[in-house]
């Protein structure tokens, strides 16, 4: 079964959550962004925006958030510009909890021991 659920680790603005959330239909869309200024105003376009109820932003560090990456998802990690230590602990954690079947795609590397590269072999793409 295909993932319902979209989580963006290192969401920023949302505004690719709630564009994602116009065009693909999912169950629920999630942003989750560790720096305080770009989560309000993700969740000031988030209140702008009419009919997204499924929409969801998290203010928190997305190496911390053991029941999202529990979920069988479409992971997109803007990881571009982080530490090496962040993406390699993020890594890690979604090694630890995420369900066969997730997908990840990243901006920058992520070392996960449990991936394969998608077909195709794009750079920056796993499925678990």
């Amino acid at each position: 079964e295909e993932p319902k659920v979209l989580v963006e680790l290192g969401s920023g603005d949302g505004t690719a959550v709630l564009l994602t959330a116009q065009h693909w239909a999912l169950d629920s869309y999630w942003g989750v962004e560790l720096d305080p200024a770009l989560h309000r105003e993700a969740s000031a376009l988030l209140q702008d925006a009419s009919g997204q109820q499924n929409c969801f932003f998290i203010n928190e560090d997305p190496r911390c958030i053991p029941p999202l990456l529990s979920m069988k998802a479409v992971f997109l990690v803007n990881n571009e510009g982080w530490s090496v230590d962040m993406s390699e602990q993020l890594g890690a954690a979604l090694d630890l909890y995420t369900p066969e079947g997730a997908l990840v795609f990243s901006s920058a590397e992520v070392k996960m021991s449990r991936s394969e590269p998608c077909p195709g072999g794009e750079i920056g793409a796993g499925v678990r």
